[in-house]
């Protein structure tokens, strides 16, 4: 990512429970680890789930960030939230918290999300649902909640997932058997302020990325993998 001039990628990690104490405590929001830029300041937020147990993670990376919970109550001022890794192909657990699940290798994928959003955010004729719908609508291997309406079984397995919008995909991959599923990984970005070091774009069409890690972690070294998507 950060080998192409329009993108910046920085990371951050879910804090140790000390630590966010003191961002609590201090009405301090959660952060980059490069250049300190608070994650609600960024145009894309990515996630990287490779554990369950990881998974509330992702919430408090969120509340943290001072970014609202639910997709639903987001804004074209919010980052849009996506998630990818092995639980992507199971994502119903955290339907609620992320706009866009991604399937495959981040990548090829992501340069394409970070580019049509900015696209479209530029253009300013969509609305947030409008242009999630655009980016779902448009490839086979990326999936947005908020379009489809699950139906359950009197036992609590899955029966269908209905889409609400015709643009949308059908689910092309196998609906969880229960409630309680598995999910997978994410991303985050914002347009650069001029300031951002490693781009030369300019801001109107530049857009750094944040890998959000939700792995414990004290100095980010634990959670290796997330290195993946930057160039040193």
């Amino acid at each position: 990512m950060n080998d192409d001039p329009q993108w910046v990628c920085e990371r951050a990690f879910t804090p140790w429970i000390d630590f966010e104490a003191e961002l609590r405590k201090h009405s301090l929001p959660l952060y980059s680890l490069e250049t300190f830029t608070p994650l609600h300041e960024f145009d894309v937020i990515g996630f990287t789930l490779q554990y369950e147990v990881c998974y509330t993670n992702l919430l408090t990376m969120l509340d943290l960030g001072r970014i609202p919970l639910h997709s639903k109550d987001r804004t074209m001022a919010h980052p849009l939230v996506i998630a990818g890794g092995p639980g992507a192909q199971n994502p119903e657990l955290l339907a609620p918290f992320v706009d866009l699940f991604v399937i495959g290798d981040g990548e090829e994928s992501l340069p394409y999300i970070m580019k049509r959003w900015m696209e479209m955010k530029e253009q300013g004729r969509l609305s947030r649902a409008d242009m999630i719908a655009d980016i779902a609508g448009s490839v086979n291997w990326a999936y947005a909640p908020m379009f489809y309406e699950p139906e359950y079984h009197g036992d609590g397995t899955i029966a269908a997932m209905h889409r609400t919008r015709a643009m949308c995909r059908r689910r092309s991959w196998p609906a969880p058997s229960t409630r309680t599923s598995t999910i997978f990984h994410c991303r985050k970005g914002r347009l650069c302020h001029s300031s951002r070091p490693r781009t030369t774009a300019s801001p109107s069409r530049s857009c750094a990325v944040v890998l959000a890690v939700p792995f414990l972690s004290i100095d980010g070294h634990q959670a290796a993998s997330a290195s993946a998507l930057l160039s040193r």
